[in-house]
């Protein structure tokens, strides 16, 4: 059996929280600031604005222009058949329980949520809290306990369970293509690209400057220079029917 490295999973982990993060952030700035602002875009009818466009060391425009247009349409495109059944569950933890190395990994991260969680709980404690931060706390209480009644590795195999349904889906009805081994699990680029130029046409975004639009749907191509391009058959065969996945009963 293959090892799967659990930090670069319980990384990548982050990096889509901070992606949920950042779109907060922006969606208050939009409020927060005063014009002028240059408009660079729309994205389900609310407009998108060149300040918005943040990028650090970990993240880059192409990224970033994924979290202002792309993200918000994939959530509202979202389907309860993404959503992984119990059984899909069950069998892919089964399979993965058998790395010892990732069992202890995920070990170690549960010992560091439960650290974060006696924090939380110290901090609603105290009696000079304001509403709002006591139920900012709440809040990060109660996913900390259902993170830890889960445990890291249920947790992170939600996440990637639904991230291979959805591209299953995507490379299913927008004609296959090209496919990408990333961190993560794989990813339909070619499908990918057809399905946003799709809810692009269908009004869902639009992009108005030429250079950014170009940026955020090369991300999605075999020009950007991520992960690994799978050609053959059997690994093409092995995306959609994962060793992991229960096998039909036969009759």
């Amino acid at each position: 059996m293959q090892k799967t490295a659990i930090p670069r999973w319980f990384r990548s982990l982050l990096f889509l929280i901070s992606l949920s993060l950042l779109q907060i952030t922006v969606l208050v700035a939009q409020k927060t600031e005063t014009p002028p602002r240059e408009q660079i875009g729309v994205c389900l009818g609310k407009p998108v604005y060149r300040d918005q466009l943040y990028t650090n060391q970990n993240i880059e425009l192409h990224e970033t222009l994924q979290i202002l247009f792309g993200y918000p349409v994939f959530e509202e495109y979202y389907q309860a058949k993404f959503k992984p059944t119990e059984k899909e569950i069950a069998a892919a933890i089964a399979y993965y329980s058998r790395d010892e190395s990732m069992i202890k990994d995920c070990q170690e991260i549960d010992k560091l949520t439960q650290s974060e969680l006696e924090e939380i709980e110290n901090q609603l404690k105290r009696s000079d809290l304001k509403p709002a931060e006591r139920k900012r706390l709440e809040q990060k209480q109660q996913q900390l306990q259902r993170e830890l009644k889960n445990g890291a590795l249920k947790e992170m195999l939600l996440m990637f369970l639904e991230c291979w349904k959805f591209e299953k889906h995507l490379y299913l009805t927008q004609g296959g293509g090209g496919i990408r081994s990333m961190m993560f699990g794989e990813e339909a680029f070619d499908a990918r690209f057809k399905w946003l130029e799709a809810q692009e046409k269908r009004g869902k975004f639009q992009i108005t400057d030429p250079q950014l639009r170009t940026t955020f749907f090369e991300f999605w191509t075999d020009k950007n220079n991520r992960g690994r391009n799978i050609t053959s058959q059997d690994s093409i065969q092995e995306f959609l029917e994962p060793e992991w996945l229960p096998k039909p009963v036969s009759k």
